[in-house]
């Protein structure tokens, strides 16, 4: 569940042009920015994701003008809370991908720039490819495919760092991110934090942001008291918002729990009548609580003996 909370959040987030374009402006160096033109940064729907690459990253791809040449920026967000031994393999798979996929579609290869945001807190430091091989000789380097990617590595950042990002939601982003697990953290930020839902520029989608970051934080603090989250989101007006979301976690959490407690006492039951040689599938039409499809499948698992 982790792992895909964090995957939620980071795309619920990214694909927002909005913080993405924040996080170029903040992260990427000058000799780029200075010649990207982010009047013209997009959201693309594209991604080169394929079922091996599924177990690395997650991806968002935008498209954006260099000079005169179009390039893609992919933001890439690596699963693992380590450091991949070779992650430049892992890439040129990424890359090899967005050019098949032209290709396919008989258009010409598009450079791309892919940018890997890193979470976890075991360090990570860039290896150009080379070095994978040990000691090349000269004569041998040309066999080598020599890329490079930019690494985000959120736990390289102080907090001042994050917290003083001009983008109010990526700061948030990145700090919950870094912050996800640290209670003491979460709480001495909590007035920078959420500073952005005073000023109500825009409610719905402040609204929409405060939920996704509220998701993210449940899902991943192994505390769950309302009291942290009181404590979290300290004016009236943000808590009104936050507790509200708060509840309704709360109680689907319940439903789940109920329906998981449900679904067991009838499995046990309709075991006990198997194994008095009673024909079970006479109990599908009886009213337990449960959809005819989950009363059907413990039915057949059941059956088959397992």
């Amino acid at each position: 569940m982790a792992e895909n909370a964090h995957d939620k959040f980071f795309k619920d987030n990214f694909s927002r042009q909005d913080i993405a374009r924040a996080f170029v402006e903040e992260t990427f160096p000058a000799s780029l920015l200075e010649k990207l033109r982010l009047d013209t940064f997009t959201l693309s729907n594209a991604s080169y994701i394929d079922a091996t690459l599924e177990e690395y990253f997650a991806d968002i791809v935008y498209t954006c003008q260099y000079g005169a040449q179009s390039v893609q920026i992919a933001i890439l967000f690596e699963h693992k809370s380590y450091k991949e031994t070779y992650p430049h393999f892992q890439l040129l798979r990424y890359l090899l991908n967005s050019w098949e996929q032209a290709r396919k579609q008989k258009q010409p290869p598009t450079l791309l720039i892919p940018v890997i945001v890193y979470h976890g807190k075991a360090a990570w430091e860039y290896e150009p490819l080379p070095t994978y091989f040990g000691e090349v000789d000269a004569g041998l380097t040309r066999f080598l495919p020599d890329f490079e990617y930019l690494l985000v590595n959120i736990s390289r950042y102080s907090d001042e760092q994050i917290l003083s990002f001009q983008n109010r939601f990526l700061a948030t982003s990145l700090f919950l991110m870094k912050h996800r697990t640290n209670e003491e953290r979460l709480l001495a930020q909590r007035d920078r934090l959420f500073v952005w839902l005073e000023n109500e520029v825009n409610p719905e989608r402040e609204s929409d942001y405060l939920q996704t970051a509220v998701v993210y934080l449940f899902r991943n603090l192994d505390f769950r008291s309302r009291t942290f989250y009181d404590q979290l989101f300290a004016s009236p007006q943000n808590n009104r918002k936050a507790m509200s979301t708060y509840d309704y976690l709360i109680e689907e959490g319940r439903k789940e729990g109920r329906m998981e407690g449900r679904t067991e006492a009838v499995t046990k039951l309709l075991r006990m009548a198997h194994q008095q040689g009673i024909d079970i599938t006479k109990f599908l039409s009886q009213d337990y609580g449960l959809s005819n499809e989950q009363l059907r499948a413990i039915v057949d698992t059941i059956q088959r003996g397992q």
